[in-house]
């Protein structure tokens, strides 16, 4: 079995590029005639990527997704001035317009927006 690889489930990009590191690292070591350099310059070049694979990893999972223009249900139901159990109950019905990665439900303000243009009663 290879280090960081699951048969269950496929890899991420950060696996293999994790994988593809340590195939370099272990080529460098393993055939320090092949490579015109030292290998241990190698080394480093590859730990600085992994580091640098990581810290993006990092940065991009700790992103609020809020910044993407999208609106958790919380903020979405104060931004509608309504009970998050009334948007629940909305959602449920397929009242508005909502995506859901996963377990977390959001909203974009341009759907909520149009949803109160729609929603507004015609006076008799």
């Amino acid at each position: 079995m290879i280090i960081g690889w699951s048969e269950n489930r496929s890899a991420n990009w950060s696996e293999i590029t994790l994988l593809e590191n340590c195939a370099r690292i272990k080529f460098a070591l393993t055939n320090p005639i092949m490579s015109s350099h030292n290998p241990f310059d190698e080394i480093l070049m590859v730990l600085n990527r992994i580091e640098h694979s990581l810290l993006k990893s990092k940065e991009l999972q700790k992103k609020p997704i809020e910044n993407d223009g999208f609106l958790s249900i919380e903020q979405a139901a104060e931004y509608l001035n309504i009970p998050k159990t009334t948007l629940y109950q909305y959602t449920s019905r397929r009242e508005i317009t909502f995506s859901k990665p996963g377990r977390r439900l959001l909203f974009r303000k341009s759907d909520l927006e149009a949803f109160i243009l729609n929603s507004t009663k015609k006076e008799l």
